[in-house]
């Protein structure tokens, strides 16, 4: 069983955001997912929600991700649950990325997802890697978040990451949301996704939409 790590979490991390981008076979990609999510007669919170409600209720299947199709493409060097939790996840996240005007090219949005990814820990984990705050995620420091700030970000998300397979109770089975049998692990799998929509539901929709790669530290 591969060691859970924080390079075995960055690897999950750009192996699931690379797969949520494109999709599986038989798993839609964000895009695909996003783009039945983009009705403007029906008000973005209640687009968003969807989008949330769906993957908490996938989230809380004991069986969603060992049973994902494609999932044989995942490296050996990956834990199933670890890398197929954070596929569902950040489809999640980057579907509601989209929705809201961004571009997943953008280095900043990348780092936003990540951010998601952290729930109600997304500002303490944005200022340890010097985003200027001002005590809260505004929609001003969102927008000048340069390159350097947003790879400070992904690799503290990995920490962050890391420490909640801690928090979970997790011994070596590479789970962040820990699929397990019984109601208590489908409540743990619906919370800690369900903290991740809401995380998004804050982030994305502020100030304007990133479209296009920003590399530079500014």
């Amino acid at each position: 069983m591969p060691v859970i790590d924080h390079p075995t979490i960055l690897r999950a991390l750009s192996w699931a955001w690379d797969r949520a981008a494109r999709g599986l076979p038989g798993q839609e990609s964000a895009h695909a997912l996003a783009a039945r999510h983009m009705d403007p007669d029906v008000p973005l919170g209640a687009r968003l929600k969807n989008i949330i409600a769906g993957h908490k209720r996938k989230a809380a299947l004991s069986g969603f991700v060992a049973n994902a199709g494609g999932l044989a493409l995942l490296p050996a060097t990956l834990p199933l649950n670890l890398a197929g939790t954070l596929f569902l996840q950040l489809r999640m996240v980057q579907a509601i990325a989209i929705v809201c005007g961004h571009d997943l090219s953008d280095a900043r949005v990348r780092a936003l997802c990540g951010l998601c990814l952290c729930g109600a820990k997304a500002a303490e984990v944005a200022g340890a890697a010097g985003a200027r705050l001002g005590g809260r995620l505004t929609a001003e420091a969102l927008t000048q978040l340069g390159g350097e700030t947003a790879d400070r970000i992904n690799t503290l998300v990995g920490l962050r990451l890391l420490a909640r397979l801690g928090d979970a109770g997790a011994t070596g089975a590479g789970r962040i949301v820990p699929v397990v049998s019984g109601l208590v692990g489908a409540a743990w799998d619906a919370s800690v996704t369900a903290g991740i929509g809401k995380a998004a539901m804050t982030l994305m929709p502020q100030g304007q939409p990133f479209c296009g790669k920003r590399q530079d530290g500014s």
